[in-house]
């Protein structure tokens, strides 16, 4: 009988030294994979930010070929709809010119452009037309 309780009690301590070594092993598992988890969220970042740069690339690649498609036709149709391209054309492109876009802001021409549009439609509220086209008769 005491033997077999030895032989128990020699049982019961391999087992629990199995179950020891069983735990060590899933913390060493545990510690491996959220290793490679946190690799996996680090590709994943990077994987992202190229898909982002790559199909920002392409849209601006694919705006480029539309516009080189395009621009035959956009150009023979705006010369149709605006006559000063034919006589101003001369001018585009050339610093010092009306139409040098590096010297000239055109958001700011734009925004000037506008005050005085609005101050001129103040003035005319305030000219009285009848006594300015007799003014101009006489």
């Amino acid at each position: 009988m005491v033997d077999l309780i030895k032989e128990q009690r020699g049982l019961i301590k391999s087992r629990n030294e199995q179950i020891e070594q069983t735990r060590k092993e899933i913390k060493e598992n545990e510690k491996r994979i959220k290793n490679q988890l946190a690799e996996i969220q680090k590709c994943d970042q990077k994987i992202q930010f190229f898909d982002e740069t790559n199909a920002a690339e392409m849209r601006l690649r694919y705006n480029l070929s539309l516009k080189k498609i395009f621009k035959p036709f956009l150009s023979a149709k705006m010369r149709e709809e605006n006559e000063f391209i034919e006589s101003d054309q001369s001018m585009f492109a050339k610093s010092g010119g009306p139409y040098d876009f590096k010297a000239t802001n055109p958001q700011k021409a734009e925004k000037n452009l506008k005050k005085v549009i609005a101050m001129r439609d103040q003035l005319d509220g305030q000219i009285n037309h009848r006594s300015m086209a007799l003014l101009v008769q006489g």
